[in-house]
């Protein structure tokens, strides 16, 4: 699947109240979410993951102009949406 291929929602946002956000891998047929969560990456992981991070950052690293997925252990936060296996 690829970002063309995705039907992206234009309107008819909403925030979530508790008992929706609790239950959001189960949303309805033609719904779903876009989730912010806070990665935190313990300090005591990372001598253990140093070679080989886990979800590496979109960005554009220091002295270049082109976005490259960069691994590293720095804390952040991230949008994801579950419909989109590829974020999570």
């Amino acid at each position: 699947m690829t970002l063309v291929n995705l039907q992206w929602a234009t309107h008819g946002f909403k925030w979530m109240n508790d008992d929706e956000s609790e239950n959001w891998r189960n949303m309805p047929n033609g719904e779903g979410c876009i989730l912010k969560v806070a990665l935190e990456y313990p300090k005591d992981l990372h001598d253990l993951h140093n070679d080989y991070p886990l979800a590496p950052e979109n960005m554009i690293p220091p002295g270049s102009k082109v976005r490259k997925l960069i691994p590293n252990l720095n804390n952040r936060e991230i949008h994801c949406s579950p419909s989109d296996p590829k974020t999570i």
